[in-house]
C-alpha cells in the first residue's frame, strides 16, 4: 500500500486482524465437543474381533452391485507376482480415489506380495454414504480386512506389513494402540504423510463444525485425485478423532519398523509435528526419510501427494520404490528385495 491510500490499508489490516480472531475463536469452540469425543473406547472393538469373523470374505467388503464407477475403487485383492513372500494391506486417505494407490501396489505385487488394497466407506470401496458415522465405519472396514490379510499371511507363514497415506496411517495407529486384536502381529509398516500431526491451520476447519455435520468444503487437491469434490464436516471430524484416539493410545506397541516418507513442505500434514511424536514415544524403530515433488508431471500438485510416479516425479519415485521396498524386505527377515533391473 502507498501513502496516500495508508488509511484504507489500516481497514484492511484490522479487518484481517478481527477475521482471524473471530475463526480462532470458532475453532477453539468448536473444537471442544469433538475433542471429548475423540478417544475411542469402543466395546465392540473386542479381543474376539478377528475370532468372529473367520467366515468373513472379501466379497463381504466390496460394493453391490459393482458398476464401472466403483469397480477399480472397492476393496480388492492383489495376487503376487511370484511366491508370496509378505502380505501386504494397502489403504488410502480421506477422499482419495483407492485406485490411486496401484503405483505402490504394484510395486509390492513385483516385489512377491499379496496385496489387500482398501477402499474405505464413503470412498465407493464400501458402501454408499448412508449417513453413518465415518469413524466408526472407517475402522470397522479395515479392521475386517487386517483381519483378512492376518488371517492369510498366518496361513503362509509369511510377514504381514501395513502400508497407507495420510488418514489410513493414522487410522493404522489407533488400531494398533488399543490393543484390541493379538492376531494383529504387524511386521513392519511403510506410512506416506500419515495424518499423525496436522500443521496448525488444519485445525482451523472445526470452525465450520457449528454449520452441521453435513456441511460441506471443496477440496484444492487434484481433481483426479479426489473421489469427491470435497468432504462433509463429519468426515473432518472422524479424522480428528482418529488422531486424538491414536495419541491417547500411544506407547510401545507403535515401535514397530517404521518408515515415514514425506515432502518437508506438505500442505496438511506436520513433518516436525512427526518427529516430535516419535521422540515423545520413544520410537526408536521410525525413520522418516523426507522427499521433495520438484519433478512432479502432475497438473496442480500438492506436496502432501507422495504416493505415485506423477505426484513426485519419475527419479524421485524410483528412489522412494527401492527405499520402502528395501525397508519391507529388510525388516522382516526377508534380506535384499529381489529387485528387477532398472527397478
Amino acid at each position: 500500500c502507498g501513502f496516500s491510500d495508508s488509511h484504507n490499508c489500516r481497514n484492511f489490516d484490522l479487518k484481517v486482524f478481527w477475521s482471524l480472531g473471530l475463526l480462532m475463536v470458532l475453532t477453539l469452540t468448536a473444537s471442544l465437543p469433538a475433542f471429548a469425543a475423540g478417544i475411542s473406547e469402543d466395546p465392540t472393538y473386542g479381543l474376539q474381533y478377528c475370532a468372529d469373523k473367520e467366515d468373513l470374505s472379501l466379497s463381504d467388503l466390496q460394493p453391490q452391485p459393482e458398476d464401472e464407477a466403483t469397480k477399480h475403487e472397492k476393496s480388492q485383492y492383489f495376487p503376487a507376482n511370484y511366491g508370496p513372500a509378505l502380505t501386504a494391506v494397502v489403504a488410502h486417505g480421506l477422499n482419495l480415489r483407492p485406485s490411486k494407490m496401484a503405483d505402490i501396489t504394484s510395486a509390492l505385487k513385483t516385489l512377491g506380495a499379496e496385496v489387500y488394497q482398501v477402499g474405505l466407506p464413503g470412498h465407493r470401496g464400501f458402501l454408499a454414504d448412508d449417513g453413518s458415522d465415518p469413524y466408526t465405519a472407517w475402522m470397522g472396514h479395515l479392521r475386517a480386512t487386517l483381519c483378512l490379510a492376518s488371517q492369510s499371511a498366518r496361513s503362509k507363514s509369511i510377514p504381514l506389513v501395513l502400508v497407507g497415506f495420510s488418514l489410513s496411517g493414522a487410522l493404522y495407529l489407533d488400531i494398533l494402540g488399543q490393543k484390541t486384536e493379538p492376531i494383529f502381529k504387524v511386521d513392519s509398516m511403510v506410512l506416506f504423510a500419515p495424518a499423525i500431526s496436522l500443521r496448525f491451520y488444519s485445525y482451523f476447519v472445526k470452525a465450520f463444525f457449528l454449520f452441521g455435520d453435513e456441511y460441506y468444503l471443496n477440496s484444492w487437491s487434484p481433481a483426479t485425485y479426489r473421489w469427491l469434490p470435497g468432504a462433509k464436516m463429519k468426515h473432518y471430524q472422524a479424522l480428528f478423532r482418529t488422531i486424538d484416539s491414536l495419541h491417547h493410545h500411544a506407547g510401545p506397541d507403535y515401535n514397530i519398523p517404521t518408515l515415514v516418507i514425506i515432502d518437508p513442505k506438505d500442505e496438511l500434514v506436520s513433518p516436525s509435528g512427526i518427529k516430535s511424536f516419535v521422540d515423545k514415544h520413544k520410537l526408536s524403530n521410525w525413520q522418516i526419510k523426507e522427499i521433495s515433488n520438484k519433478e512432479s508431471t502432475l497438473k496442480d500438485k500438492i506436496h502432501h501427494l507422495v504416493i505415485s510416479e506423477e505426484a513426485v516425479g519419475p527419479s524421485t519415485w524410483k528412489q522412494i520404490r527401492r527405499d520402502f521396498l528395501t525397508h519391507l524386505y529388510q525388516t522382516t527377515g526377508l534380506g535384499d528385495p529381489p529387485l528387477p533391473p532398472g527397478f
